[in-house]
């Protein structure tokens, strides 16, 4: 109800509006959301009124089911909410990115050395995985690995002074790993670097 409408039916002859603000300060109207006027409380003081057209509809929604079955009437079912759309299958998850400690082949390298040189490193060692995988992001391969392997054994192996040095942290050196790859063969180095002193003696080859 508006204010004009309110003081018509209360009849009210005062000055336009004073009637309604009268009402509203002392509480006996309220002032709703949308500008509209209601009594104040009437939900709690009049619950009977105030939820009529609620019964109402339950009222009328029951009636209609009983003569439904009485007439033998299929009556549609309660509009319902309508079903969540499915969900799109989630995408499959990626398999890890392999390590680059996966890719390099530490065992075999390791397992490689340790036939040629008659020893037993480990290919678990934390130093020694170092020195191979340092090598590995040079750009040196497997192929690499073995030739230097190769070529140091035959140059060292047996000998007890250099033997020792069959080892992964002097072979696969960064300072030294290039150099060994391309050193000349043993039976080179020993063609060119062996001769006679002045008193006719060997000169062994400079390690």
């Amino acid at each position: 109800m508006t204010y004009d409408d309110i003081e018509e039916a209360a009849a009210w002859k005062g000055d336009k509006g004073i009637f309604v603000e009268t009402l509203l300060d002392e509480r006996w109207l309220d002032k709703l959301g949308n500008g509209d006027l209601a009594l104040h409380d009437w939900k709690e003081h009049q619950p009977w009124l105030y939820f009529s057209e609620e019964r109402s509809n339950v009222a009328r929604q029951k009636a209609l089911t009983r003569w439904s079955k009485a007439k033998g009437v299929k009556m549609p079912p309660p509009q319902q909410d309508p079903a969540p759309e499915p969900k799109a299958p989630a995408a499959p998850k990626k398999a890890p990115s392999p390590s680059l400690e996966d890719i390099i082949p530490c065992k075999e390298i390791i397992d490689y050395l340790n036939v040629k040189s008659g020893k037993n490193f480990s290919p678990s060692s934390r130093t020694t995985k170092g020195h191979i995988a340092a090598r590995w992001k040079e750009g040196f391969g497997l192929d690499e690995f073995k030739r230097v392997i190769d070529h140091q054994c035959a140059k060292w192996k047996g000998d007890p002074k250099m033997e020792e040095y069959l080892r992964p942290q002097t072979l696969f050196n960064g300072e030294k790993f290039e150099s060994y790859l391309n050193a000349p063969p043993p039976e080179s180095i020993s063609a060119k670097t062996q001769g006679t002193d002045t008193a006719g003696r060997v000169l062994e080859e400079l390690r």
